[in-house]
């Protein structure tokens, strides 16, 4: 008795990710501490904000940032009072408790009369309500009107927490692609959602000057803008141009109004002032900052440029006046000042620099990159601010104080570290969110680099060549996303989400509360919350160790509309990323399809294997179904159903893959001829004679509950959703596109994510997915 009650707690401790933040729990980052209750707190309209001990303007500030997103959402206010009294029923009770380990911790206690919320200070309180706010209704998010029927419940809970890491931040990249002080604030509200509470603006760079100098009006009025972009990858030769000038920049007043929305969100912000290199839009403005005096453009191309600021007294002054500027704007601690890819062929030639190189005893231009860097370092010590550099900046010697932010890989990192500098890893091999996700050929244009979402939440922020006490000079990490090619608001959000939430587990959470299948899990409805808020999420993400299968009848590409557009077909399979598609309604160069192969031009556009089944000879080609796989089948069989009452023929079609067998039908609309089709695909399943999972997909013609349904249950399991409908697109409402596994084969799997994709109109069908484990 007492062993099995060593091993159960032994599987306990193991799978405790799982068991600790199953059901209902879905928070992101995983808390330190977390255990669900019975029962659960509901809000209501007689539901009070009660501030108990240490409350002060910036915890009241704190809790108003929630009772807005509240009131929005229901339509009704919680009043918010200041009281000593105790009230029991109905009531979130905030207050502060300096017993709790930093800051930022805080402490939840969720029963069905009561919350109690308690911080260490008022960013503990602000965190416990985007606790609060994930673990609502994704309807937190949206308008009232649409809500009149939502009900607005938390499950009981115990919660402790604190970050493991305090400086969690993001970089947006604002040089190459502008945002609107409206998007910035977007994104300043996201990071809040996600604990996230450093914003690094690159607000500088050779393709654009974003922010007002006011002794030196030309950065904004010419280095502000560029006359040309290229279009396409920077790689591809010759350069096509796109000849509208471009630009944008924030006036001091907008900066100072963005730095106060996010400081009530608890949120820094670090400006980055590019120098000495990665300055061509200031030099367009200044040539005489250069080492060749110029005439300079704006960039236009992305990349490293020769052109960086000269290193002679005049240029010291420049920058020296416009970090006066800057100083006086952002309250932060730090000033990013850049320092990476500073190419030295200009100093190698440039007189003044060989000058400085001489009089200053350096013995190469590596130095003087070092000279520069401590010499800016030091006039913000002067200000009363530190430095951060990119790992470049300790090239040659640097001072012990400035802080390195590691960007190529870990080993930057690692040397400060060892060297007692503070460190903020933000590698691009995980970190680079402007990395393709997916697969390259099939997402939207970006830089080269693959990071997908598992392995953005695999990086581990403590090296392991770090002792214990150098390890603590790992301050926190950061991901970045370049703009090159970010264009949109819509493509920023496509390329941050949900990686974003991986990034915020890794700069938050324990080690040991982290479990990549379990923070799968608490994504799927964390994604709710990001669909009501409107963030483009990238869908296509899934464990690598899981299968995704699809069904979609495409319906030859004409849409509900009446329009054909095989691209909007083909940009759905795309965002989902299936393994396998179970594709249904395909002519093959027939007259209707204007001799077009309509399932090779899928392939061709989803970059997929294909597989096709002609079920009758159609208007001079083919009609009927087939497989896109990212793997190339095995094996592939065509079964011949049964057509008793002469109606259209239909066809199965059997694939072989290295774990698993894909079969695709497309029913008769005959119930006689569909029950027995179902016999026939079983024999021929079992003639394989196979012990691979086996899964079926299509159009059945058939609803849960009709015999169809009933016959092919006897032999098959439900994997996608049996009742949410599908047909017709526009206006859903009944379900007759199925997922199913075969029971009498292979190993039982594990559903872990099932959906139809609503909102598209590429056919008269929703495409249905699931996603799996085999076991």
């Amino acid at each position: 008795m007492v062993k099995n009650i060593l091993i159960t707690a032994c599987i306990l401790m193991i799978l405790s990710p799982y068991w600790l933040f199953a059901g209902e729990l879905t928070i992101i980052p995983v808390p330190t501490k977390c255990e669900q209750k019975k029962s659960e707190f509901i809000v209501d309209r007689q539901t009070r904000i009660l501030l108990r001990e240490g409350a002060n303007e910036e915890m009241q500030n704190a809790t108003e940032i929630f009772t807005e997103l509240f009131s929005t959402a229901a339509g009704y206010s919680l009043p918010i009072s200041i009281t000593n009294t105790n009230e029991s029923k109905n009531v979130i009770e905030c207050r502060i408790n300096r017993n709790l380990k930093n800051i930022e911790s805080y402490k939840l206690t969720v029963r069905p009369s009561k919350i109690v919320l308690e911080g260490k200070t008022a960013t503990g309180i602000f965190y416990g309500f985007q606790t609060l706010r994930q673990l609502l209704p994704a309807e937190i998010e949206s308008n009232a009107e649409d809500n009149t029927k939502v009900k607005w419940s938390i499950p009981c809970a115990d919660i402790e927490d604190s970050p493991t890491f305090s400086y969690r931040g993001l970089m947006l990249d604002v040089s190459r692609h502008f945002k609107s002080v409206e998007e910035i604030k977007r994104s300043i509200d996201l990071m809040a959602f996600h604990k996230l509470n450093v914003l690094h603006w690159h607000l500088t760079d050779d393709q654009g000057w974003r922010i007002e100098i006011k002794k030196y009006p030309k950065l904004t009025e010419v280095g502000g803008f560029r006359d040309k972009t290229i279009i396409g990858h920077a790689s591809k030769r010759p350069y096509q141009w796109n000849v509208n000038r471009y630009g944008g920049f924030y006036t001091q007043e907008e900066i100072k109004d963005v730095i106060a929305y996010a400081q009530k969100r608890f949120v820094t912000i670090i400006p980055e002032i590019e120098m000495p290199g990665h300055c061509v839009a200031a030099l367009a403005a200044y040539p005489e900052y250069s080492c060749t005096g110029g005439p300079f453009e704006v960039e236009g191309r992305w990349g490293v440029f020769k052109d960086v600021y000269c290193t002679k007294e005049e240029t010291f002054r420049f920058l020296e006046d416009i970090l006066d500027e800057v100083v006086a704007l952002f309250p932060s601690r730090y000033i990013h000042i850049g320092g990476d890819e500073v190419p030295k062929t200009r100093w190698e030639r440039c007189a003044a620099c060989q000058k400085r190189i001489q009089e200053s005893n350096l013995p190469d231009e590596a130095h003087l990159q070092s000279y520069f860097i401590n010499r800016m370092e030091k006039f913000l010590n002067t200000k009363g601010k530190s430095i951060i550099g990119w790992d470049e900046i300790l090239e040659g010697n640097l001072s012990q104080s400035a802080t390195v932010m590691s960007w190529r890989g870990i080993k930057g990192g690692v040397r400060a570290a060892k060297e007692g500098r503070d460190v903020i890893l933000s590698p691009n091999s995980h970190f680079y969110f402007n990395h393709y996700q997916l697969d390259p050929k099939t997402e939207p244009l970006s830089n080269t680099g693959y990071t997908p979402l598992e392995k953005a939440y695999s990086f581990n922020p403590l090296p392991k060549e770090l002792n214990s006490d150098e390890q603590k000079r790992i301050i926190g990490v950061q991901a970045n996303l370049w703009s090159e090619y970010m264009d949109s608001q819509e493509k920023s959000d496509y390329f941050l989400y949900p990686r974003v939430a991986a990034l915020a587990e890794v700069g938050w959470s324990q080690s040991q509360n982290k479990n990549f299948m379990d923070f799968y899990q608490r994504l799927l409805h964390i994604e709710k919350h990001y669909e009501a808020i409107g963030i483009n999420y990238c869908k296509g993400h899934k464990p690598e160790s899981a299968v995704r299968i699809m069904s979609y009848n495409v319906r030859n590409g004409v849409g509900i509309d009446e329009k054909k557009d095989y691209a909007r077909i083909a940009k759905v399979i795309n965002e989902y990323a299936p393994d396998v598609v179970a594709v249904q309604e395909l002519d093959s160069v027939t007259k209707r399809s204007g001799g077009v192969n309509v399932l090779a031009e899928l392939a061709k556009l989803t970059n997929r294997h294909s597989l096709y089944a002609a079920s009758i000879d159609f208007m001079g080609g083919k009609y009927g179904i087939g497989l896109l796989s990212k793997e190339k089948p095995q094996q592939q069989y065509t079964v011949r159903l049964p057509n008793s009452e002469g109606k259209e023929a239909r066809v199965a079609l059997l694939a072989e893959f290295e774990e698993y067998i894909v079969c695709c039908t497309h029913l008769s609309l005959s119930e006689k001829e569909r029950c027995e089709s179902i016999p026939v695909i079983e024999n021929a399943l079992k003639a394989l004679n196979r012990k691979k999972s086996v899964f079926l997909a299509g159009d059945m013609n058939s609803s849960a509950g009709d015999l169809t349904q009933k016959t092919i249950l006897r032999s098959f399991d439900y994997l996608s959703a049996s009742t949410q409908p599908t047909i017709p697109a526009n206006e859903p409402k009944v379900c007759i596109d199925f997922i199913y596994q075969y029971k009498k084969a292979g190993k039982k799997v594990s559903v872990m994510n099932k959906g139809v994709v609503n909102g598209v109109y590429g056919s008269d069908h929703l495409p249905i997915f699931v996603d799996l484990t085999i076991r």
